[in-house]
């Protein structure tokens, strides 16, 4: 019994690991509709709302390359809007996505403060 338990706890461990190979992450992520090529799924937004934009508007060709453009593009609206100075990311991270466990630790984007994204206000017509 303890044999049987032992060698699937292995053969989870080297699912997860596999898993998280980035070409093999990528492939999972496109096969099961949760990774796009045009990055429009990340959004950011500042703490007011004011300052809305998408990962697939961002120069680069990596996560972290996009990352330290965003970071540029928020430090200049930083410095019209002294008052709003918090960046946030408006997607959520899910944990039970294994295959994307290596991404969530190695790139800098999910370490920005989640935030849900603000509510664009409703036209009344009366």
């Amino acid at each position: 019994m303890k044999r049987k338990i032992f060698k699937w706890t292995i053969a989870i461990i080297l699912v997860i690991f596999v898993s998280n190979i980035p070409i093999v992450s990528l492939f999972i992520g496109v096969f099961t509709q949760t990774k796009f090529f045009d990055d429009y799924s990340y959004k950011y937004s500042s703490g007011l709302g004011n300052f809305r934009i998408n990962d697939g508007d961002l120069r680069g060709g990596d996560p972290n390359a996009r990352y330290k453009t965003l970071i540029k593009k928020f430090n200049t609206y930083k410095k019209d809007n002294p008052k709003d100075t918090i960046l946030y990311r408006n997607f959520k991270i899910n944990i039970l996505k294994f295959w994307f466990w290596r991404e969530y630790i190695a790139e800098k984007r999910y370490c920005l403060p989640y935030k849900e994204l603000p509510k664009e206000e409703s036209t009344k017509t009366n």
